[in-house]
Order: structure tokens, then C-alpha cells, then sequence
């Protein structure tokens, strides 16, 4: 075996580690879906304005059989599902997900449970992901998009660098009126953004993101940070 941590899109983290330790960043396991369930709960008033899953049931039995599928398509390579911790504590979902046409590309996505909104904690969470996937899966792109009617993701965007590229109509099925009477504000546009690798140089908070980020392989080893933006091997 060989000793050089191994970390790619077919080998992804086992965890990342945010200042110094204060946030950790993982798959989700089935023990975290008390925690999960708890998070959404508290949130749901929030997450029912623009996420239509919040609009099914949340229980125990559902989080754990997510969790479940989440974490197998994570650890095959097919979709990277995660949760964020600090201090133990479950304060949000993240993931970076294959929704671009480029085989190297990915999409960030993010939720932080009420009690930990306007911390910043989202946007440092975010723009950790958005170096790991450049840095060490090679990524040549990486896109976000909001709901034109969603100011919270919309700030966390902009403070990461993204650029606009374009707005799409009906991307996604309008809410029923169920959804509407239970919150959904979700309106006719999506935002779409994007980062290619010849963007990465005008981004000031980049090169301390990466710096400091902590990526540790499948077998616990950290991985040390790539030398150059061009995409890794995996």
C-alpha cells in the first residue's frame, strides 16, 4: 500500500478541518441523523422559503435512510453529500454535487441551521470547499445558483467570488400551493454562477482558504496541499 495519502473525485476526504479544528467538515453517518433532524426542526420556518425537500416529512427513519444513500454515493465517487460540525455540534448540510456537463465539474450547495445563521460560518464552510475542489479533486469548474428571490445565498455567493452567467426560468418545477401556504417564497429564476480555473488568481481570500484547510484521506492521513491549480491526478 502505498504511503501517499490518496485523495480525488473517485477518493474523496474522509473530513476537512477548518480553523484549527473549530469546524469540521465530513460525510454524514447514521449516527448524526438525531442530530440532523433536530437542526432541520429548528430551521424549518427558513429552509421551507426555498428548499422543496423541507416540505416533506422529516423524521428519524427518513434522515437515516438518506443518510444512508448520501454516504454510499459519497464514498462510490457519484455525489459528495456532507455534513459541517463545530464543536460537535451538527450546524449545517453542504455538498458538492455533479450537476455540470463537465465531467470535472461540480455544484456547491448549503444550508446552516438557524441558531448559527449571520455567523459567517457559511460562507467560510463554502469557500473551503470551493479551494478543496479546485486544489485537491481537480475540479475545472465549480458553479452555485440561487433562487433569484434568496438574498442569504445570494450574499454568500458574491463573498466568494462567483461569477453570474446567466438567470434560468422554471429550472426547477414551481411549488404547489401546499408549499406555498407552508412558506415556499421560491419565485420563476434561478441564478446561476460559476468559477473556472482562470479565475482562481483574482480571489484575495483563496490562498489562505487553502492554506489552513486540513484534508485528511479515507485513511485518516492528511494530504498535503497540491503545488499548482491544475487538475491532480485521482
Amino acid at each position: 500500500m502505498s504511503n501517499t495519502p490518496e485523495v480525488g473525485l473517485m477518493s474523496p476526504a474522509s473530513r476537512l478541518v477548518l480553523d484549527g479544528g473549530a469546524l469540521v467538515v465530513r460525510p454524514l453517518e447514521l449516527g448524526d441523523a438525531p442530530a440532523v433532524v433536530a437542526a432541520i426542526a429548528e430551521s424549518l420556518a427558513e429552509l421551507r422559503r426555498f428548499m422543496p425537500w423541507a416540505h416533506a416529512p422529516q423524521t428519524l427513519a427518513s434522515q437515516k435512510e438518506r443518510i444512508k444513500g448520501v454516504n454510499a454515493a459519497y464514498w462510490r465517487g457519484d455525489d459528495f453529500g456532507m455534513g459541517a460540525f463545530a464543536g460537535g455540534e451538527f450546524v449545517g448540510g453542504f455538498g458538492l454535487h455533479p450537476r455540470t456537463l463537465n465531467p470535472r465539474g461540480l455544484e456547491l450547495g448549503y444550508w446552516v441551521r438557524t441558531g448559527r445563521a449571520g455567523q459567517g460560518m457559511c460562507t467560510r464552510v463554502a469557500r473551503a470547499l470551493v479551494a478543496y475542489a479546485f486544489r485537491w479533486l481537480g475540479c475545472e469548474r465549480v458553479q452555485c445558483a440561487h433562487n433569484e428571490a434568496n438574498r442569504a445565498s445570494a450574499a454568500v455567493i458574491a463573498k466568494c467570488g462567483f461569477l453570474y452567467e446567466g438567470t434560468l426560468r422554471r429550472f426547477e418545477p414551481s411549488p404547489s400551493a401546499a408549499m406555498v401556504a407552508a412558506g415556499c417564497e421560491a419565485v420563476d429564476g434561478m441564478r446561476l454562477y460559476a468559477l473556472i480555473e482562470s479565475d482562481l488568481a483574482r480571489l484575495s481570500w483563496l490562498e489562505e482558504a487553502t492554506a489552513t484547510l486540513e484534508v485528511y484521506d479515507w485513511l485518516g492521513r492528511r494530504a498535503p496541499v497540491p503545488l499548482a491549480l491544475s487538475p491532480v491526478p485521482h
